[in-house]
């Protein structure tokens, strides 16, 4: 998601990363954009107990990086 987000803002026709150990190429979409933007509102409304609560598992997950940019 961060990388299909990344090549929207900056108008590139390709996502290239890596999935499972696997080159992954296909066009950007708008709608993973869309995603992203809302996880991340959703993100930004918990309560502060919660978003720590949550935050702990984003970071054992490897996820955090989707809300930090």
């Amino acid at each position: 998601m961060l990388v299909n987000a990344r090549a929207l803002t900056s108008g590139e026709t390709e996502v290239r990363t890596e999935v499972d150990g696997q080159n992954w190429v296909q066009p950007p979409f708008a709608y993973q954009a869309k995603c992203l933007s809302c996880l991340r509102e959703a993100h930004a409304a918990l309560p502060a107990t919660n978003r720590s609560q949550v935050d702990a598992i984003l970071n054992a997950s490897n996820l955090m990086a989707m809300f930090e940019e």
